[in-house]
């Protein structure tokens, strides 16, 4: 049993069949992992204004004007209050998410898990991309809200994020734990992510089983 909340501000500027594919890709990995589970995924799209989403997922509206990242955290506090199950999956608008991602079983030990199977695809091709990613991770429902809530806590007050991802910074409640998914996740760079673009010393044409490169941004319109 696990929990999946897509955060998103829909930003206008984001290419549609980019939007379209990538959910695409979400809900269907998240229904072939849901298939062996003994009850139905909590599914909630946190956003700044409706998401056409089908069955499981649910719509919650939450908006912040105070900055892009009072926003993000606003929005996975907002879904993490409503999601049902303990093992929660934070998921993004732009990332492609593989079968098999979802089937991921959390260990016991509190800590906040990190995919590291991840490439980037950037219009230039595939590149590594081996860091820890707030997209790709997954913790327990209560450890991840009390951690963004400390956040929000922390920016009211004045303070400074110094890295996005929980776990990598002194204070925070808990560690970061690594794991890799058969199958790396693609983290699309359009050219308007929060965290900017990325440059790489090498790009690869193809990945497998994504396939490639040019493949992929023919048909999310990079």
């Amino acid at each position: 049993m696990f929990s999946v909340i897509l955060y998103t501000h829909q930003p206008p500027e984001m290419p549609e069949a980019l939007r379209v594919e990538c959910f695409r890709r979400l809900h269907a990995a998240i229904l072939e992992s849901a298939d062996s589970e003994p009850c139905p995924p909590s599914c909630i799209v946190v956003s700044t204004r409706p998401y056409a989403a089908p069955a499981p997922w649910r719509n919650v509206l939450a908006s912040d004007a105070r900055g892009p990242y009072f926003d993000c955290y606003t929005k996975i506090v907002a879904g993490c209050s409503v999601a049902t199950h303990a093992q929660t999956y934070l998921v993004e608008h732009d990332v492609l998410y593989p079968d098999g991602y979802f089937g991921y079983v959390m260990p016991a030990s509190r800590g906040f898990g990190y995919n590291r199977n991840t490439v980037r695809l950037s219009r230039r091709g595939y590149f590594r991309c081996p860091g820890q990613l707030t997209s790709n991770c997954v913790a327990d429902r209560a450890l991840l809200l009390a951690q963004f809530r400390a956040r929000l806590d922390l920016l009211a007050r004045g303070g400074r994020v110094v890295w996005d991802e929980p776990g990598r910074n002194a204070g925070d409640i808990a560690p970061m734990l690594d794991w890799w998914s058969a199958a790396p996740v693609v983290d699309v760079r359009w050219g308007g992510n929060l965290t900017g673009d990325r440059e790489a010393a090498r790009y690869l044409s193809d990945v497998a089983p994504w396939g490639k490169a040019a493949e992929w941004i023919r048909r999310l319109a990079l």
